[in-house]
């Protein structure tokens, strides 16, 4: 990642951006994809990140390949497949499910993970936590746990040096 600056994020050109605002000190790896969400000062994602209606806490750091805030498909549905809510996509007469606001998911201040983790939508990382390589987040994370497995359990308590 190259110097970061207070002037505005790095954005590496390889990414996908929508809707997302951006402290000082931040910065996007390539490839990744950052939709509906908002950066605090000091957060980070590395290459291939996918987060999407997340605030990503003060000095949070996101490695390679996380997957966040995506949403969920409307389970009470027949089928999972998406022509059942954006109708419009394939038949000019039907039209769409009413949007949804999809619920705000938070990555805590000091927050990190390892590579390739995923996050359920609703799930909330809590602050100083610690979510292990290939985890698959199911529920919120407690503050300054550090969690793994799928689904993931609590390893430990965090303890933080002064």
């Amino acid at each position: 990642m190259p110097r970061l600056s207070v002037d505005g994020p790095f954005i590496h050109p390889r990414c996908e951006m929508a809707n997302s605002t951006f402290g000082a000190w931040c910065g996007v790896g390539q490839g990744s994809r950052v939709l509906n969400s908002d950066y605090r000062d000091y957060a980070c994602c590395h290459r291939l990140a996918d987060v999407a209606n997340t605030t990503v806490g003060h000095f949070a750091r996101i490695a390679a390949m996380v997957r966040i805030g995506l949403t969920d498909h409307p389970w009470t549905h027949a089928a999972q497949h998406h022509f059942l809510y954006p109708s419009n996509s394939y038949w000019e007469d039907a039209e769409d499910d009413p949007p949804s606001s999809p619920p705000l998911r938070r990555v805590g201040r000091t927050a990190g993970s390892g590579m390739a983790p995923s996050s359920s939508p609703r799930s909330r990382w809590g602050q100083g936590a610690i979510v292990a390589s290939g985890a698959v987040v199911m529920k919120d994370v407690d503050p300054l746990m550090i969690v793994a497995g799928c689904p993931v359990v609590p390893l430990q308590t965090r303890i933080l040096r002064r």
